[in-house]
C-alpha cells in the first residue's frame, strides 16, 4: 500500500479495521494540516525523522539526478531554484508536524550520533518494551556505516552512512541561507526562504 501517493487511501486506511490486527508502518512524506485530524487517536503513531536542511537539499539533489531529471552539470542553478523551494518545503513540513503535537520529532543526525537512545524513544512513544539487547540489536540491524575516510557508495543510492555531504556539494552563500533556515527551525522561528 502507497498511501502517500492518495492522501486519501490514507484516511481511509486508518478509519477501515484493515491495519487493527497488526503494528503497520506507514511512509508518507505530506505536512500535517486540519485534515489530518483522522489520526489523533489512540492507536495511532507519527513519527517523523528528517534530516537537516542542507542536507535534505542535497539529498533531493541526488534523487533527482538519478531518475535523470537533472545533470550535475546543473547543480547551482538547481540548487538556487529548486532547492530553495525543497528547503521552504521541509520546513514548512516539520513545522507542521512539530506544531500538530502528534509527533515524536526525530533528527536523523540523532539516530546516527546515538541510535540506541534514538531507538529507545521511538519504542517507547510507541508503548513497546524495551530491553539493553533489544536496542543494540536493532541499531547493529539498522545502521548503514563508513569506514572511517571511506567515500560515500554509489549505487541505487548515494549512501552516506549519515555523514553530511551538504557543506562539501552546496556553495557557501546558500549553504548558508539554508544552515540559518536550519537553526531558525531549531530555536522555533521558522523563517520563510527567499525566492
Amino acid at each position: 500500500m502507497t498511501p502517500s501517493v492518495n492522501f486519501d487511501r490514507l484516511q481511509d486506511y486508518v478509519q477501515s479495521s484493515d491495519w487493527n490486527e497488526r503494528d503497520t508502518l506507514v511512509k508518507t512524506h505530506f505536512p500535517y494540516s486540519p485534515s489530518c485530524s483522522y489520526l489523533d487517536r489512540d492507536d495511532v503513531r507519527v513519527l517523523v525523522s528528517f534530516r537537516n536542511i542542507p542536507d535534505s537539499v542535497i539529498s533531493w539533489f541526488h534523487h533527482q539526478a538519478r531518475l535523470g531529471q537533472v545533470a550535475a552539470s546543473a547543480k547551482d542553478a538547481w540548487l538556487g531554484e529548486q532547492g530553495r523551494a525543497c528547503a521552504k518545503s521541509v520546513s514548512t513540513y516539520r513545522r507542521s508536524w512539530r506544531a500538530s503535537g502528534l509527533a515524536l520529532m526525530l533528527p536523523y543526525e540523532k539516530l546516527v550520533d546515538d541510535p540506541e537512545t534514538g531507538i529507545a524513544s521511538i519504542l517507547k512513544f510507541l508503548g513497546k518494551d524495551q530491553t539493553a539487547f533489544s536496542l543494540a540489536e536493532i541499531a547493529r540491524q539498522t545502521q548503514v556505516r563508513l569506514k572511517p575516510g571511506e567515500a560515500p557508495r554509489d549505487g541505487n543510492h548515494v549512501r552516506t552512512a549519515g555523514r553530511s555531504v551538504a557543506t562539501e556539494e552546496i556553495p557557501q552563500a546558500l549553504l548558508r541561507e539554508f544552515l540559518d533556515m536550519e537553526a531558525d527551525m531549531e530555536t522555533g522561528l521558522g523563517a520563510s526562504v527567499p525566492c
